[in-house]
């Protein structure tokens, strides 16, 4: 289109130059709207907790697009061309944002570069053999003319009709095996917990979150399935012992030693739920080590956070709350979101109505970042 798009235009409808170029001017503005709504659309499909959106938005792009061309080529009217060229460069143009983050919601972040690389590498190879290829199709072998560009035109819809084809074929299988399925089920999940939906909670952890189904790497496995069960019995439901069992096992195989403070978080979490001390002390002793040594950045911070932990877990709250609430103002330390910063809260909260300290409670609630969602822990409607 960039390269013989003033030509077809003027042959196919009988206009000047000049004219031409303002037609493809005013397909051009169609072009910049379609890459502004494509990716604002993808995004807000997600942010509606629909997860297939971004590629449903690039299939049905691709599908309109093909659409609205076909009758920009059969017309010989530009009046009549100009929308149906419009529209179908917004369209071609708006699959493009949603394609892009959808690629990144499935590669691994250690590849986004390499991986962009590639890409870059073959699309930038691509572009430059297209003119080629379009020249010697329209000349030789659709007999050049108007008639040769329009056949070729024609014959280059069938790729992008075969990309919605698969896009739509993708759309029952994206994101399941996408990088980011599991963490992003996640955050939904604490959605459902936060709405009061726990049996959608629960069913998403079976779906998405459970070890056996979570597509990403062992440091989320482990930080997503315990933070989920974990926040799940803040909430009020009752334990899964089983869950937590393979959780612990899990990180005795897949992360054995400390490196990440958000991993290690959920790791000293599982030792205190099933009540490991001997586990716990030695991946304790090696957090100090390391702090010690300037090679753990989240320093002494989860040793003490360790502590807190095993306190609650053994009901003994006054203790909890002595060592957990002067570290829940430096959850940064360990790295993650905001929403995984709130389970160190939101234990600390469950520690003080579990202690009948509601002053402490409130107190706590109070001071929470502006903004922030809602607290789905067990007795919080005690101190609203």
């Amino acid at each position: 289109m960039q390269t013989f798009g003033v030509e077809f235009v003027t042959k196919q409808y009988g206009i000047g130059q000049a004219l031409g170029s303002l037609v493809l001017l005013v397909v051009g503005v169609g072009g910049i709207g379609g890459v502004l709504v494509g990716g604002a659309l993808g995004d807000l499909l997600l942010r509606r907790q629909y997860l297939n959106g971004r590629v449903l938005v690039s299939a049905v792009a691709a599908t309109l697009a093909v659409a609205l061309f076909v009758p920009a080529l059969l017309t010989r009217n530009a009046f009549t061309a100009l929308p149906y060229i419009t529209f179908a460069a917004f369209a071609l143009a708006a699959q493009n944002p949603p394609l892009d983050a959808a690629r990144l919601d499935i590669m691994v972040p250690l590849l986004w570069g390499p991986a962009e690389g590639v890409r870059t590498f073959l699309r930038t190879l691509a572009q430059a053999l297209a003119p080629l290829l379009f020249g010697g199709a329209s000349d030789y072998v659709f007999g050049g003319g108007r008639s040769g560009l329009q056949w070729t035109f024609a014959i280059m819809l069938v790729p992008l009709a075969a990309s919605a084809y698969f896009l739509y074929k993708a759309l029952a299988t994206y994101p399941r095996d996408g990088f980011f399925y599991g963490h992003l089920s996640w955050h939904l999940s604490l959605c459902e917990l936060q709405a009061g939906h726990r049996g959608q909670a629960s069913r998403l952890y079976q779906d998405a979150i459970a070890l056996d189904r979570h597509s990403g790497g062992p440091q989320q496995k482990m930080s997503d399935g315990a933070a989920f069960l974990w926040r799940s019995e803040l909430a009020g439901q009752p334990r899964d012992t089983a869950a937590w069992r393979a959780l612990f096992d899990y990180a005795n195989s897949a992360l054995p030693r400390p490196g990440s403070g958000l991993a290690d978080l959920h790791v000293i979490l599982s030792h205190s739920v099933i009540g490991d001390e001997a586990a716990l002390d030695a991946r304790t002793r090696q957090m100090e080590d390391l702090a010690r040594e300037g090679r753990y950045p989240s320093g002494s911070y989860l040793p003490a956070l360790s502590r807190g932990f095993t306190a609650f877990e053994r009901g003994d709250f006054p203790t909890a709350i002595e060592v957990l609430a002067p570290l829940a103002g430096e959850n940064e330390r360990i790295g993650g979101s905001r929403a995984q910063h709130d389970l160190i809260e939101f234990t600390l909260l469950r520690a003080y109505l579990s202690a009948s300290r509601l002053s402490e409670a409130r107190h706590l609630l109070s001071a929470r970042r502006p903004g922030a969602s809602g607290v789905p822990v067990l007795g919080v409607a005690a101190v609203r």
